[in-house]
């Protein structure tokens, strides 16, 4: 008698097929829902912490200002091209981090989080003998683009015409013209090969789905502007491709 009531019990208890499928069904439904707001926050997430590291640039610029006479540290100039996110090119001796290592202390923070596989620039992993670029475009002293200025962007913190909508530093965005593929920090596409193979600390995708850039401007603050708002800005550093940006308000 007993061992029959525990086979009852037994049986009673257990899923039935129909029911492990509608739990299965159930949970790739929950899966469903929740997979896309984790990839939203997550991306979210990586926006915020690229603002940030902008944000730090900043105070770091602007300390190097308080004691250069207002004077921002000098973008790579080559000859009027424009060479933005140009971090240090060894034959021409220059190297952005020797003027701005006194006032900051990591500066993997001009790596965007979005880059893929990002390592320092002196990492083995960076091969370009020629030069290392970065993920921010960095515009003070440009002749091009001019942002709408008749003299280029400025060198200097002082006297500044729009502080609060002149592109200081911003995300790499900018567009091949001949075969209309762009290359930008944030949204989707494939993952660049020079990113993750002889350059791990440049741009990371490449297609024609960039969300928008973080931008840090003369004035200090950060603010994000999505693709469709973004303008051209002028020849990029490479011939036959455009950056595209944000132009300061009249």
């Amino acid at each position: 008698m007993q061992g029959a009531s525990f086979a009852r019990r037994s049986k009673s208890t257990a899923f039935t097929l129909i029911e492990l499928l509608v739990v299965i069904s159930i949970i790739a439904l929950m899966l469903g829902i929740l997979l896309p707001a984790l990839g939203s926050a997550r991306n979210t997430a990586t926006l915020v912490k690229c603002a940030s590291n902008q944000r730090q640039i900043g105070i770091a610029l602007s300390g190097y200002a308080t004691d250069h006479d207002d004077r921002l540290p000098p973008s790579y100039d080559n000859g009027g091209r424009l060479v933005a996110s140009l971090f240090y090119l060894p034959p021409a001796g220059y190297d952005l981090r020797t003027h701005v290592e006194s006032y900051i202390g990591d500066f993997s923070v001009w790596t965007c989080p979005s880059t893929n596989n990002p390592a320092n620039l002196d990492d083995p992993a960076n091969t370009r003998a020629r030069g290392c670029y970065g993920t921010y475009a960095y515009y003070p002293g440009r002749t091009t683009p001019d942002f709408g200025l008749p003299n280029g962007n400025p060198d200097t913190l002082n006297n500044l015409y729009s502080a609060s909508s002149l592109t200081l530093l911003q995300d790499v965005f900018r567009e091949d013209t001949v075969g209309l593929d762009q290359v930008y920090n944030h949204g989707n596409g494939s993952l660049d090969t020079i990113s993750t193979g002889d350059n791990p600390s440049y741009f990371a995708y490449k297609g024609n789905d960039g969300e928008g850039v973080n931008t840090l401007f003369f004035d200090g603050h950060v603010a994000w502007t999505a693709a469709e708002q973004l303008e051209v800005i002028g020849g990029a550093d490479i011939v036959g491709r455009r950056a595209f940006g944000v132009l300061p308000n009249n």
